[in-house]
């Protein structure tokens, strides 16, 4: 879609509008479900608010309602595996603008994250307040402080059934007719759309910069993720353009933890996917998302929809890939750059050894890259030895 700017991977869309919820499961090419339900913003307000501000009674009475609306729609949806959720309209960008701006945070492009726990925070301000005070609250329109009550309601409702802990608003409206309709009418020329883009390209620290990463341990951990991709090319066998796809996935993987720290792997896969580096085409871009996504916790997966997506030749390439990151990731623990070299050397019935250069003691990043070594191991099928290199004595 032109206002979200990458290639789509099964997301979930929600559009609030005066008359209706729309709720879609689609990717670029397919629409999975699609549902409208009669809970607009105006509608609600009118059929349940008629107090100003709402009595307890009245919200608990319109709470009622929307929980009941939602729920059959939501057994439904989440049989499907989306992977992202969008929200768009005024109502969701009203709120997710009012959130930036009373929290601090910067807005990331065209995209703003909204998460559940502010949403509900704000929701309780706003539930106490009168329309004209809500007016001088909200941003945007003052005309919706009469009806974002209800819109809100509406939206913290199906993040919470559907356990969403954060969804990406749109500043790019997607209520011209049915989501399924604009999702086909804007992918249909979407390789032209890319190539308008194209200018617009961002380099990796301008990516990681948006989303506030530590751009010194991003290049500490790209450096040692190649040094290993290079010396250990007898083991992976993979191509060289793989080394760009390994560097931009050492640059950017942290990049989640800006959304939150918990599960900040997953949300930097999102992300990456998100976004636009340059010299990497949709390909690459999947690599990257997938080799960031496992420096960390569970190994790659077939049970993962991301990865599942990729050809078994790109999923080798990723669980090798990953393999080296974590390793590299792990020798910058502390993010202190301690590591000045690696040194890898291949001995005996397939043992490897790692050894960390550095002035001082490497223990935490030693004792961290052994933790992190698994996936190493076993996509290698090698013995692994990490540990700091002896210092050499200079000659008096």
């Amino acid at each position: 879609m032109s206002g979200l700017q990458f290639h789509l991977p099964l997301g979930l869309f929600l559009d609030i509008g005066g008359g209706s919820l729309e709720l879609s499961v689609a990717d670029a090419t397919n629409n999975y479900c699609l549902f409208s339900l009669p809970l607009g913003a105006v509608r609600l307000t009118e059929s349940f608010l008629a107090s100003d501000p709402p009595r307890h009674k009245e919200l608990k009475t319109l709470g009622d309602v929307v929980e009941k609306e939602l729920k059959g729609v939501v057994r439904r949806i989440q049989k499907e595996k989306f992977t992202m959720v969008f929200g768009s309209a005024g109502t969701i960008t009203t709120l997710a603008d009012t959130d930036t701006r009373l929290t601090g945070e910067t807005k990331v492009g065209s995209l703003t994250v909204l998460r559940r726990p502010r949403l509900k925070a704000l929701m309780d301000v706003l539930k106490r307040e009168p329309t004209s005070r809500r007016a001088a609250l909200i941003s945007g329109d003052p005309k919706r402080a009469d009806i974002i009550v209800a819109g809100g309601m509406v939206l913290l409702e199906a993040m919470t059934q559907l356990e969403l802990d954060y969804i990406f608003v749109s500043q790019r409206g997607l209520r011209d007719g049915l989501m399924v309709d604009l999702l086909h009418r804007h992918y249909a020329n979407a390789a032209l759309g890319q190539q308008q883009d194209a200018e617009h390209a961002e380099s990796l620290e301008q990516i990681g910069q948006k989303y506030n990463f530590d751009v010194l341990h991003g290049r500490q951990v790209a450096q040692l993720a190649l040094s290993l991709f290079y010396q250990l090319q007898k083991l992976h066998q993979l191509e060289e353009k793989h080394a760009s796809i390994l560097r931009a996935a050492a640059m950017l993987h942290d990049i989640g933890a800006f959304i939150a720290f918990p599960k900040h792997h997953k949300h930097s896969y999102y992300l990456i996917k998100s976004s636009r580096p340059s010299s990497f085409n949709k390909e690459d871009l999947d690599l990257i998302a997938n080799v960031a996504r496992y420096h960390r916790k569970s190994h790659p997966s077939p049970k993962h929809l991301g990865f599942s997506q990729l050809s078994p030749s790109n999923q080798h390439v990723v669980r090798k890939l990953s393999a080296i990151l974590r390793v590299a990731d792990a020798l910058d623990c502390r993010r202190e750059q301690n590591v000045k070299e690696v040194k890898c050397a291949l001995s005996g019935p397939r043992t490897l050894s790692i050894e960390g250069i550095a002035s001082v003691n490497l223990k935490g990043e030693i004792e961290r890259a052994i933790e992190k070594s698994a996936l190493m191991r076993e996509v290698f099928n090698v013995k692994l030895l990490i540990r700091q290199a002896k210092a050499v004595r200079a000659l008096s």
